[in-house]
């Protein structure tokens, strides 16, 4: 958790961190705020913190106040999350406004 909210304080305050209890739900948040990557597919998480990709999706779900589901999927059409903290990229706005004009959301 100190590593977390020490290298990532502009991302989680420390009181957004102590309000998660679940050691495999900081790690996937965790993984999210990692800098090197702006968006994040599932199996990579999956991969970074040894949990199972359903556990993974189940913890994403379960923290809306922390963690959004791109309008984007990644180059093979997976969906990507990010933290809620972070801006929305330009590709995601064009994306959510094409969804909005279509209605195909």
């Amino acid at each position: 958790m100190s590593t977390l909210a020490t290298s990532q304080e502009t991302l989680f305050t420390q009181k957004e961190m102590s309000q998660i209890a679940n050691p495999a739900a900081k790690s996937v948040l965790q993984a999210l705020a990692d800098e090197k990557w702006d968006f994040r597919t599932i199996d990579g998480i999956s991969k970074e913190t040894g949990l199972a990709p359903d556990q993974v999706e189940r913890i994403l779900r379960s923290y809306p106040e922390f963690v959004r589901r791109s309008p984007v999927r990644d180059r093979i059409g997976r969906p990507i999350y990010t933290l809620q903290s972070r801006k929305m990229k330009s590709q995601e706005k064009k994306a959510l406004i094409r969804l909005l004009l279509t209605k195909s959301f």
